[in-house]
């Protein structure tokens, strides 16, 4: 009798998980139902059923979003953006996170918790000072402003993440370099670096994400011919078609290809680099 009771009870447990998956998965799928229905709809036919599937595809609407929204141009400035800032932040930030993780002794462990304290900062509290350094700096208006704001900007998380990495990489590693005649340069590119390549992929991820999808910094920092996708895709929206939504999310497509094509090409280092960080952590 207990035993057909424990067997009940089993059961209804799997049914109850099964359908809070499932509804997971509808609370996360639902914006791109939503996306994709609306931005392959004709005008007429949103009018009539904003939230149903459409009748006609309209592939369409997505060339012609990118083609109103000068989509190229941008695309081209937010990809020259984002690849120079994630260079420069993952070899300043492994190079940090090696010395740091390698390194015992008081100054070492105030220098990361320094960069754990730049976590802590809103950049909302920085934008005046950064105006002005940057005013100083004679880089207003370019992509070197941008870049340098999100290069120091996400320093410290990406330091944080690969110095938990290092410390867990046997220390004996190196002294086996030293004694076969490697230069220190030489065991972190060959040896070190390969071994954070998992790690390496999730902040380059979460860095891509941030600095994409971010709106404010552009408008502040950029001119108007040098503007971003999403900065372009804003203005899009409020000057040309603030009613017509099938256009706006036909751009949206646009905007979200690029970062959906790097994570499903990096999704495995990126899985594995978020399950060692649990592990580890």
């Amino acid at each position: 009798m207990r035993g057909q009771t424990g067997k009940k009870r089993a059961g209804a447990a799997a049914v109850l998980k099964t359908a809070g998956m499932a509804l997971l998965l509808v609370v996360y799928l639902s914006p791109l139902y939503l996306l994709f229905s609306i931005a392959l709809k004709s005008k007429e036919e949103f009018a009539r059923n904003r939230f149903g599937l459409p009748a006609e595809i309209q592939w369409g609407n997505i060339a012609e979003a990118m083609e109103k929204m000068k989509f190229f141009p941008a695309l081209c400035n937010s990809l020259f953006i984002s690849v120079v800032s994630i260079l420069l932040i993952l070899l300043s930030a492994s190079l940090a996170s090696y010395t740091l993780g390698r390194r015992k002794g008081a100054v070492y462990s105030r220098l990361y918790l320094f960069f754990l304290a730049g976590m802590m900062i809103p950049f909302q509290l920085t934008m005046l000072p950064l105006y002005k350094l940057i005013h100083t700096l004679g880089i207003m208006r370019t992509h070197w402003s941008v870049i340098c704001i999100y290069t120091a900007g996400f320093m410290p998380i990406a330091i944080v993440i690969l110095t938990g990495f290092m410390k867990t990489i046997p220390g004996e590693l190196d002294e086996a370099a030293l004694i076969d005649g490697a230069t220190p340069a030489y065991t972190f590119f060959h040896i070190i670096l390969p071994l954070i390549k998992a790690p390496l992929t999730t902040v380059m991820i979460f860095c891509l994400v941030g600095i994409w999808n971010d709106l404010l910094t552009p408008l502040l920092f950029l001119g108007n011919s040098a503007q971003t996708l999403i900065v372009t895709l804003y203005n899009f929206v409020g000057a040309f078609y603030t009613t017509n939504w099938t256009m706006v999310f036909a751009g949206s497509i646009g905007a979200m290809l690029p970062l959906l094509a790097v994570f499903l090409a990096c999704q495995k280092y990126f899985i594995k680099g978020m399950v060692a960080g649990a592990v580890k952590g």
